[in-house]
């Protein structure tokens, strides 16, 4: 569940994680997040070199992209089972990471998975 960092106003009470972005002068901002069903990415930015503001707030990847994504993913995950993030080592660290749960350091296993996914594209590909 997203329930700590700037993304908190994305959570949807399930497994979910996500990225908050923002640009330095707030011109531009994202909130990317998935749950086991869906990836969805929302942004909103403005064409002028001006910062953005909505009702007098700075618009950053946690405010208002981060509610619409909300928004979006409560209806586009309505009536689906809830379901836990499974697969490489990385992926379920950064799904338990997102619910706030303390890991030890996995990063060997990622790197070794990213290794073995790299070389196994390779050989496909030079076929």
């Amino acid at each position: 569940m997203i329930n700590r960092g700037t993304g908190t106003a994305a959570g949807l009470g399930v497994p979910a994680a996500g990225k908050t972005g923002t640009t330095d002068n707030n011109r531009d901002a994202w909130f990317a997040g998935y749950t086991c069903d869906f990836t969805t990415v929302v942004w909103m930015g403005n064409d002028t070199p001006t910062e953005m503001t909505y009702q007098g707030r700075k618009v950053t990847g946690g405010s208002y992209p981060a509610q619409i994504w909300r928004r979006f993913m409560l209806e586009a995950t309505d009536g689906l089972e809830s379901c836990d993030f499974v697969g490489s080592g990385c992926g379920r660290r950064g799904a338990q990471q997102a619910q706030g749960a303390r890991q030890p350091d996995h990063h060997h296993d990622c790197a070794d998975h990213y290794d073995r996914a790299r070389r196994d594209d390779h050989h496909h590909r030079s076929r």
